[in-house]
């Protein structure tokens, strides 16, 4: 994880959130929404679901931190979490925060992601890494969404997405590789002329 300048970690600090006494109340009251909503009626707890939405939703906050172009969707569950001039094909990215730092990625809970792909809202899906005790959000991995499901493989003890294959293929890109991506991204929806 040392790929990053000081200058960019510190753009994706995201510590302010992550502390209950100081992160302002429309992040708090947006994570109670969240966390209300996943947890009723579902075998998760509010206790558990509160904790996961915040990590989740302070992943997004930081991805835009680091990545000023790009803008929260903001609408609680929604086709993708950021994009590019809302909602610009070609643009738009689900964040994903997992609890604990991994080298494979192992997707779960990813059915309203998928529906979002079959339905063609969401272009890319970014795996992060959101450091809890220093607040820096490290980008792992983005893919492309349309061939995610294609390069999901069956291990020893759950399902994984291939992506030393989907790199070989050109259709993830991971580490320093990956922010080069989001910034090839940037540049292809860039405004051309005013």
């Amino acid at each position: 994880m040392g790929d990053f300048p000081s200058a960019a970690l510190h753009k994706s600090d995201v510590s302010d959130l992550l502390d209950h006494d100081a992160a302002p109340h429309h992040f708090l009251k947006e994570v109670h929404d969240l966390a209300t909503a996943v947890s009723n009626g579902k075998s998760r707890t509010y206790d558990d679901a509160i904790l996961k939405c915040m990590r989740g939703l302070a992943a997004e906050y930081a991805f835009t931190r680091q990545f000023p172009q790009f803008c929260r969707s903001g609408l609680g569950f929604y086709d993708y979490d950021v994009s590019f001039l809302n909602d610009k094909p070609g643009t738009r990215i689900e964040i994903k925060c997992p609890l604990t730092d991994k080298v494979w990625w192992v997707p779960v809970n990813y059915g309203q992601f998928y529906s979002a792909v079959d339905r063609r809202k969401v272009d890319y899906i970014c795996n992060t890494y959101l450091n809890e005790e220093t607040g820096i959000l490290h980008i792992k991995a983005v893919a492309n969404a349309k061939s995610f499901e294609r390069y999901m493989s069956l291990g020893p003890y759950n399902h994984y997405y291939n992506h030393f294959r989907a790199v070989n293929d050109n259709e993830c890109w991971t580490g320093p590789d990956a922010k080069i991506k989001i910034n090839e991204i940037i540049k292809e929806h860039s405004w051309k002329s005013f």
